[in-house]
């Protein structure tokens, strides 16, 4: 549909944004601007195009009835519509006297706008009408004299799509039915500019292939086919033996040539040659006659432009075909579904493989509601996203939902969808890309399940081992009491069952954590409140290892929503090893602060003068149970950084290490301010 430019004036912008709204929501074909004021109109009317206004009739300083007869006395025939709240029979009849199209109140909720509508359609195809029937009439009187010359160069063009013949039909009927001695076409040769006949008819006596013709502003090219190809436009002589100053004026006057007249023939608006017509008298070439032979020209050069887009869609159509092909080729033997629908949901066209997934045909398909082949689940979030691609004009990535074939057989899919628009920018509906991940999903919903089971036997199992280590305690203590070797012993049996009590901790820490059911106790703190407590768990060990540990905290860190079990853990665990693996009298450097360029995220990062960690251990530092190769005799269970990664990765944030051999290490976690910012 055509669009059509409107423009809005109300002193009232919301009225003005309602009815903006209300005519692009039923009638997207419309271009609406709007202004405030009859004088903004007017100076608006002086730069742009308009097909309609609307406007309201009061308005300050020039009302709607003074701009409509302004804009009538400037000769303007703008279709012109009120939308007023002035309603009264009076005041439609003095706009329509002024020459108003239509009149519209403003009533409660505008209901009346399909009439609206409807009449600025009318309007706008009325003033076209009457804007062709004026042109019609004035062409009438020299159409009539005309008709016979122009009704034979068009039956030509309709019946010849060779361009030689074309040109001399063209000539062949300027001579017969205009009454002209000779009648020529040459065409410029893009090498040397020099003008080639291609076509002739006429009284010739070898006149045309005897004289030699430039489009270059040069002697050769200063007659009237040169000059009427390079200003495009036509070039009259009227008396050969008079005005005529080239080298053919002494061959031209022999022949009875006593007046010339060129015309530019041109393809896609640039002149390429000319069409030159000879007659025996002197004075020949009126008005009429130019005008005849000047619309000669413009319908060959018409009927060149067909021709040579004829030839090019011949092409276009071949190598669209081609490509149809290929890509028919490519989406029939695609194992992905490829699919596209129209804006109100209904499937246009589904390849082969989606036909088959579904196990239904095309006629049970096409033209149908593609919703019927969701799961009765997964119809809602479908219809959400849909809704939002069609009101908003996304597209949509990596949106998974579920399929039920005509068998009753669920297929999960993951889809990548592109909204489809026309050339104005309208959208039409969807096209997408839909894998089946039926496979992927089952083995994840087996991974969750056999995770689940491992986590209940560990669970079980950690139960098991806590009670015989609470009956080591109970005896610990007991026989502690009778002294000497036995008490020695007793103790060193006791640290073997903290350290059983400590690793089965950290295993139940890590599964939780790792767990989908995992739920952190989230509260305010300070990066300073987990440093001190690290601190303060870690500062006996640090004494006997003759470590000094050190602290640095911005003091404008934000507090973080975190669960501080959890991260005091965590960062304890990291001095821990700073302290451990630190050299005889090395420093453990603790620090926290804001991200640089990233205000929303803070950093803790513990730092230590050790002997590093080798390059081939860094990749695995974080799994579960390993041991880096400079651990040596030192005590671990190899479940600390992981434990560390795993609290991290609960928060949202990220843990990583940098090390050289012989230089310490650096370990640095990163946290969202609030879990789930990035």
């Amino acid at each position: 549909m055509k669009q059509l430019r409107l423009l809005i004036i109300d002193d009232d912008p919301e009225i003005s944004g309602y009815i903006k709204m209300m005519l692009a929501h039923d009638a997207p074909h419309f271009r609406i601007d709007m202004l405030e004021s009859s004088r903004e109109c007017l100076e608006y009317l002086r730069e742009n195009e308009v097909d309609c206004i609307l406007s309201d009739y009061q308005m300050p300083e020039m009302g709607g009835m003074e701009l409509l007869e302004t804009i009538r006395s400037s000769g303007s025939d703008i279709p012109f519509i009120f939308i007023t709240g002035q309603g009264s029979e009076e005041v439609a009849r003095e706009a329509f006297k002024h020459g108003a199209n239509d009149y519209f109140t403003k009533d409660i909720g505008f209901a009346h706008f399909p009439r609206i509508i409807n009449s600025i359609e009318q309007a706008v195809k009325n003033r076209e009408d009457n804007r062709q029937r004026r042109l019609t009439d004035e062409k009438v009187v020299h159409l009539n004299r005309l008709y016979s010359v122009i009704s034979g160069i068009n039956k030509a063009i309709v019946r010849t799509r060779d361009r030689k013949a074309l040109m001399e039909n063209a000539c062949r009927i300027a001579v017969e039915d205009g009454f002209f001695k000779l009648a020529w076409v040459g065409m410029v040769n893009p090498d040397d500019l020099s003008v080639v006949p291609i076509a002739k008819w006429g009284n010739d006596e070898g006149y045309v292939s005897g004289i030699r013709i430039s489009a270059k502003d040069e002697p050769m090219g200063r007659g009237p086919v040169g000059k009427a190809i390079r200003s495009g436009a036509p070039y009259v002589v009227n008396d050969t033996a008079a005005d005529l100053d080239t080298p053919w004026k002494e061959q031209s006057i022999p022949r009875g040539y006593l007046s010339i007249a060129a015309f530019p023939i041109k393809l896609y608006g640039k002149a390429v040659g000319a069409f030159t017509v000879y007659s025996g008298e002197i004075g020949f070439f009126s008005e009429d006659e130019v005008a005849l032979m000047s619309g000669l020209a413009e319908d060959i050069s018409f009927a060149l432009d067909a021709i040579e887009q004829e030839e090019k869609r011949i092409l276009a159509e071949e190598a669209l075909k081609e490509s149809e092909r290929r890509y028919k080729d490519l989406v029939e033997l695609s194992t992905d579904f490829i699919y596209r629908s129209d804006r109100y949901g209904n499937q246009l066209f589904m390849n082969d493989a989606a036909y088959r997934m579904l196990e239904a045909s095309p006629e049970e398909v096409d033209g149908h509601p593609w919703q019927k082949w969701i799961h009765p689940e997964d119809i809602k979030k479908s219809m959400e996203v849909f809704g939002e691609m069609m009101a908003r004009g996304i597209d949509a990535f990596n949106f998974e939902n579920r399929f039920v074939s005509k068998s009753g057989k669920i297929i999960h899919v993951m889809h990548n969808v592109r909204v489809l628009r026309d050339d104005q920018g309208a959208i039409l509906g969807t096209q997408g890309i839909a894998r089946d991940i039926t496979e992927k999903k089952l083995a994840e919903f087996a991974l969750k399940e056999a995770e689940k089971e491992r986590n209940a036997v560990f669970h079980m199992l950690t139960h098991d081992i806590r009670g015989p280590l609470s009956v080591i305690y109970g005896y610990g203590d007991i026989l502690k009491l009778e002294g000497g070797e036995t008490a020695k012993i007793m103790e060193e049996i006791r640290k073997a069952a903290r350290r059983i009590s400590l690793l089965i901790d950290d295993m139940l820490a890590i599964s939780r954590l790792e767990s989908d059911e995992a739920s952190l106790m989230l509260q305010p703190v300070f990066a300073m409140e987990l440093i001190e407590q690290a601190v303060k768990d870690c500062e006996m060990f640090a004494r006997e290892k003759r470590v000094e540990i050190k602290i640095e905290v911005e003091p404008k860190t934000p507090r973080i929503y975190a669960d501080s079990a959890q991260m005091r853990r965590a960062v304890t665990n990291l001095l821990s090893n700073a302290v451990n693996y630190n050299r005889d009298g090395g420093t453990a450097l603790i620090k926290a602060g804001v991200v640089p360029d990233d205000p929303m995220k803070i950093f803790i990062e513990v730092s230590d003068d050790g002997d590093g960690i080798s390059e081939e251990d860094l990749p695995r530092l974080f799994e579960k149970y390993y041991r880096g190769k400079n651990a040596g005799k030192k005590r671990g269970t190899g479940l600390g950084l992981a434990m560390v990664k795993a609290a991290v990765d609960a928060h949202g944030g990220k843990v990583s290490v940098s090390s050289r051999r012989g230089e310490g290490s650096k370990f640095t976690i990163i946290l969202p301010v609030k879990p789930g910012m990035t």
